[in-house]
């Protein structure tokens, strides 16, 4: 397996330097399948894939978009590697053979290096039978699936032979972000003020939202909670602190709990993906741990005098590395 490091889009990345016949690029991905029977897609890599790419001839079960087609894959054959055929890229015109790989059961959950070693395994099959040659993978499981690349390098080098090239940025996570210890890093953003008041959610920042303008992510998040558009509508128009006052009045909806992160991380990823400006600043902040210290008492989505889940901070890690694979 060849290492290589790039700071941009994958699929760019192998437009430039592949050498014989079509490019394989593969997507992490996970075994959820929606109850509209797409697979949950991740962000970065697999985003621009299900946004960007159309099938050059749907081979499998004629669907329209990598979450159709993989989900119907998933469902039948469970949650394994597949090899989905050639997709045209409309965003940089050209053509790809296209893979997936998971590298965890469920999209909530860290990585699993045994799963990744299994899919790499998968990968080796596919390339013998498909002959495939240059083939393109991310760093499996070291941007949302929270793992060291220090962990995953050994694993899959010894299994990924030459035709396979493993891209990654220069900067991969410092360490894995486990739920009770911090990583070691260079550097710790521990409130979001000052300089780093663009990582709060009460930064003025315009985003859409499910069809929605807000003014704020604050105020995205709060509509969220509501059971109709109408309500989620009252929250378009008000201010970060009106938001947090009203979303504490709302009838809340039954499954708030399960979804609210889901949430928090699709509005996050809305936030910079629409403000190129603050994806910038994000990314500027290198290798640094961030956590939301406060002194309001929200011990789950900040700390307080360095004690909580800080949930948000490790939100806005995960979308540090989505935005270096993206931009």
């Amino acid at each position: 397996m060849k290492e290589e490091i790039y700071n941009g889009n994958i699929f760019l990345y192998a437009q430039k330097i592949f050498s014989q016949g079509l490019p394989t690029i593969v997507i992490t991905a996970n075994g959820v399948v929606k109850s509209d029977g797409q697979a949950v897609m991740g962000r970065g890599i697999a985003k621009y894939a299900n946004d960007n790419l159309t099938p050059v001839v749907s081979m499998i079960y004629q669907k329209h978009t990598i979450a159709d087609e993989l989900g119907v894959l998933i469902k039948r054959h469970g949650n394994h590697s597949f090899f989905l055929g050639a997709w045209h890229d409309n965003e940089v015109d050209m053509d790809y053979y296209i893979v997936t790989m998971p590298t965890k059961e469920h999209w909530k959950n860290n990585s699993d290096i045994q799963l990744i070693k299994r899919s790499c395994n998968e990968l080796i099959w596919y390339a013998d039978k498909y002959h495939l040659h240059d083939i393109y993978l991310p760093a499996p499981g070291c941007g949302c699936g929270n793992l060291s690349w220090d962990t995953v390098y050994p694993e899959i080098s010894v299994i990924l032979d030459e035709r396979f090239h493993c891209v990654h940025p220069d900067k991969l996570m410092c360490s894995k972000v486990s739920e009770n210890k911090k990583p070691e890093c260079e550097e710790k953003i521990l409130s979001f003020r000052g300089n780093f008041f663009f990582l709060s959610n009460f930064y003025d920042t315009p985003i859409i939202y499910e069809g929605i303008s807000y003014l704020n992510t604050e105020a995205a998040f709060q509509a969220q909670k509501c059971t109709s558009e109408e309500e989620k509508k009252v929250f378009s128009v008000i201010s970060p602190k009106d938001a947090k006052r009203q979303g504490k009045r709302v009838t809340l909806r039954s499954d708030w709990e399960d979804i609210k992160i889901s949430k928090m991380e699709e509005i996050i990823h809305c936030k910079f993906m629409q403000h190129y400006d603050l994806a910038q600043k994000l990314i500027a902040t290198g290798n640094a741990y961030l956590e939301e210290g406060n002194q309001w008492g929200d011990k789950f989505w900040g700390t307080v005098n360095g004690n909580g889940e800080n949930m948000l901070g490790k939100i806005l890690m995960k979308e540090r590395d989505i935005l270096r694979e993206t931009f």
